[in-house]
Order: C-alpha cells, then sequence, then structure tokens
C-alpha cells in the first residue's frame, strides 16, 4: 500500500505546479476569446437589424406600389384596353387568329370535359355559358380597362367521374394554346381587393354585366392567381381570362365587337372534328350511363312491386286462414255450449219447455250435420221419461215474407218430430207447430238478434 501511495502523491505535486505555470497563458487566451465573441454577436445583431430594415423598406415600397396601383384603378375611369401597346409588344401575328374554328374559340384540354346544365356536374360548380353583349372588366396590372362583346363562360372537369381534377395538365395546355394562337399574357398575378371591389361599383351603376371574372367580390379571387391573355389578328381581337385551382379550370373568352367569324381552315376542320368525336364520345357515354340508371329504377320498382304483391298475398293468406281459425274455434265453442240430455230435462221439469238453437241449412228444413247430436240428446231425454209429452214448435227471424217464414218453421218442427220418430219414439208423445216470425225473443234488427230467434223450442204437454 505504501509504495503505491507515492507515486500518487508526487504525481500530484507535478500536476499542481504545471497548472501554476501555465494560468497566465491560460488567461491571456481566454480574454482574446471573450474578446471575439462580443465583437462577432455585435456583427450578427447589426446585421440582423440592417436587413429588418432593408425588409422594411422593401415592404414599404411594395406597398406604396400597390397603393399607387389602387388608386390609380380606383381614380381612373372605365376606358378600352390598349391594343396598341399589346401590338408593340409582339402579341398576336396577323392570320393566326383564322385557325381558331368556331366560338369560343377554345379547344377542351384532353381527359377533361365541359361542365354543362344537364345535371351532371357538381353542384358547386356552375354550368358553362354564353353571354351575348356584355363588358368584360379587366385590371392589367396598372389600370382597370374595359372590352365589350360575346362572352363565354367555359368550366372545365375531368371526363372521368371521381378523379382528381388535373390543375397542372390545365395550366399547362393554357400556356401551349396561347403561345400557338400568338396571345400576350398580359397580367399573372392574385387581383387586388381595392381593383375588385372598384369594378363592383361599376356594375352596380348598371355599366357593365359579367361573369365570374374581375365582378366578384375581393373574396372571391383570394389566393387565386387570375392569367389574362389578348389576341389581336385580321379577323379582330380577343380576350382570355384563366382560372384553375385542385377541383376545376375556368376559361373566359371574349370575343370583342366587330370580331369577324374566321372562314374555314383545315386546322378548323380538325379542332371541329376533335371536338365532335369528343362530344360523341361524351354523349354515348351519358346515354349509356342513362339507360343502365333507367334500367336499375326500373329493377329496383318490379321488385318492389313483386314485393308489395308478395305482401299483399301473404296477408290475405294469413288473414283468411285467421277467418277459418275463428270459426273453428266458434263451431268448436258452439258444440260445446249445447245442452246435454240431463239439462234439457232438468230445464223442461224447471220451466216446462226448453229453447234449442238447432241449425238448419239455409232456407231449408234439413238439420245441419253438426247439429244432429241435438237431436240424439232429445230422444234421451224422452227415453229416459216415458210418460213425457213433447211439442216442437219452430220458429224464424224476420228475414224474407211472413208466409215464407211460416212455412219454413212448420217444416222444421216436422223435421224434428219425424227424426224422433225414426229412433223409436210414439207419435202420440209428439206434435210439430210453426209460428214463423210471429214469435221473436230478440230485436231482428241485428244479426245476434236474429240468431236468437231462428230457434226450435220443446214445450212440454199432457
Amino acid at each position: 500500500m505504501k509504495k503505491l501511495l507515492l507515486p500518487l502523491v508526487i504525481g500530484s505535486a507535478l500536476s499542481l505546479t504545471a497548472c501554476c505555470e501555465c494560468k497566465p497563458i491560460q488567461g491571456k487566451l481566454a480574454e482574446n476569446n471573450k474578446k471575439h465573441e462580443n465583437k462577432d454577436a455585435q456583427d450578427k445583431k447589426q446585421a440582423q437589424e440592417q436587413a429588418g430594415k432593408d425588409e422594411k423598406a422593401s415592404k414599404g415600397n411594395k406597398d406604396a406600389s400597390k397603393t399607387a396601383t389602387v388608386a390609380a384603378a380606383g381614380a381612373l375611369a372605365v376606358g378600352a384596353f390598349d391594343w396598341d401597346k399589346l401590338q408593340a409588344n409582339g402579341g398576336a401575328v396577323s392570320g393566326d387568329i383564322a385557325n381558331l374554328g368556331s366560338f369560343p374559340y377554345f379547344k377542351t384540354p384532353e381527359g377533361m370535359k365541359l361542365v354543362t346544365a344537364d345535371g351532371t356536374a357538381p353542384a358547386d360548380q356552375p354550368a358553362s355559358k354564353t353571354i351575348e353583349g356584355t363588358t368584360l372588366n379587366l385590371f392589367d396590372g396598372k389600370k382597370v380597362a374595359s372590352e365589350t362583346g360575346k362572352l363565354s363562360y367555359l368550366n372545365f372537369i375531368m371526363a372521368e367521374d371521381g378523379k382528381d381534377f388535373d390543375k397542372a395538365g390545365f395550366d399547362s395546355t393554357v400556356t401551349d394554346f396561347m403561345k400557338a394562337i400568338g396571345a400576350v399574357e398580359f397580367y399573372n398575378d392574385e387581383v387586388p381587393a381595392e381593383v375588385t371591389e372598384t369594378i363592383v361599383k361599376m356594375d352596380d351603376d348598371k355599366t357593365t354585366h359579367n361573369q365570374e371574372y374581375m365582378d366578384g367580390e375581393g373574396a372571391d379571387f383570394k389566393g387565386r392567381s387570375v392569367r389574362q391573355f389578348a389576341v389581336k389578328g385580321d379577323n379582330g381581337k380577343l380576350i382570355y381570362q384563366v382560372m384553375s385551382d385542385d377541383a376545376h379550370g375556368e376559361v373566359g373568352v371574349l370575343e370583342v365587337e366587330g370580331f369577324v367569324a374566321p372562314t374555314s381552315a383545315p386546322a378548323q376542320e380538325a379542332t371541329t372534328d376533335a371536338d365532335a368525336e369528343n362530344a360523341k364520345k361524351q354523349a354515348e357515354e351519358d346515354a349509356k350511363k342513362k339507360a343502365e340508371e333507367e334500367a336499375k329504377q326500373q329493377a329496383e320498382e318490379e321488385a318492389k312491386q313483386k314485393a308489395e304483391l308478395e305482401a299483399k298475398k301473404k296477408a290475405e293468406e294469413e288473414k283468411a286462414k285467421a277467418e277459418a281459425d275463428k270459426k273453428a274455434e266458434e263451431a268448436k265453442a258452439e258444440e260445446s255450449k249445447k245442452p246435454t240430455a240431463s239439462e234439457m230435462t232438468e230445464e223442461i221439469s224447471k220451466s216446462g219447455k226448453m229453447i234449442l238453437n238447432i241449425n238448419f241449412d239455409t232456407a231449408k228444413s234439413s238439420i245441419k250435420q253438426s247439429d244432429v247430436t241435438l237431436v240424439d240428446e232429445i230422444y234421451k231425454v224422452m227415453k229416459d221419461d216415458p210418460s213425457l209429452k213433447l211439442s216442437i214448435e219452430g220458429h224464424t227471424d224476420s228475414s224474407g215474407s211472413k208466409a215464407m217464414n211460416q212455412k219454413l218453421s212448420e217444416s222444421r218442427a216436422k223435421t224434428v218430430k219425424s227424426e224422433l220418430e225414426k229412433k223409436g219414439i210414439d207419435t202420440s208423445r209428439l206434435k210439430a207447430t210453426g209460428y214463423g216470425e210471429s214469435k221473436p225473443i230478440a230485436s231482428n234488427n241485428t244479426a245476434e238478434g236474429k240468431a236468437k230467434n231462428r230457434r226450435v223450442e220443446l214445450v212440454k204437454f199432457d
């Protein structure tokens, strides 16, 4: 342990000596580093302050420029577009417009279709349309200008339903088209809200009537860039306004008054044929879709009718079954209500007669099979008491004529008497009399009362 402690003590002493010797040098280095750090921080702060001043100055210049532009637009009366300046800037080689085809002089981009008013377009996208004799207000970046003519509003979506709109493809197609016809792009930026407000005021004065192009409130154009093109040729002048987003592309085409429609040309025919082919294809697709929808609706209607018929048939069957079951139950209950021989004997002994509702066939004197047992019970009563003599009296309800009812009651009484005689009861113990409808025991104004009046009474006699 002592051998180990000695080197440790020596080492510590040497280390302390070395540290004391280098302390002045290290202090100078630290002081110099601190001076450099302070200078860098000051330089960085000055650079940031200068950048802020530059940015503020730049912003001030932009705001001043925008204010000057807006002020100029607000102060400027409605004027004509500066076509001479456009021509001087290299716009529209004479004759290019001749190959554009027919109004509105714009070809439907490949893979897209026009939104029409036939109900196939999304509800939030207005249909394409044309307005004769309207004034289009526009902003060329410095002032408000106006031109009058025929305005077509074209709204494009993807031809394939449900497919996301190809904004990049649409913008590229527009750019290529404008280059091909020699059109000049004179504005490509967001329109200041103050400019649209100026144009709105012009519309309020009934001096103009436009579509969604440059005449809406400032909020309509917030965050949306408007591209504006103009082309001037031998046929006349055209102005295009273009906007696009992730949902659709919009193109406004103004045929300035005095424009002469281009004559037929091979390029025009090719364009027209292509558009006609696209229109034909679209019409076929629409017709096919419509036919499929109609077939589907017809199938659904037929299925619905079939289901209703089956449900109705089932309900009728269930109702018929319920009625049959009810009748069976009633018959069973009626059967259980039929008096026995002992009950008949007791009632005759007590009151001298027994009222029975024996059922006969309708308008006949024949006893229904279900009530034959009642005759058997009457026979038992008379067999058990050989001294008993009974007068069998028939009664009817008021249905039919009195003469017919009288005859029917007599005939039914005789039928019961005859059945008892067949079973062995001596004829001297029996009488048969009919009273027709003359002695009702209930009202004949109800079905229940009539049922009670249709009866046979067994009356005891000496």
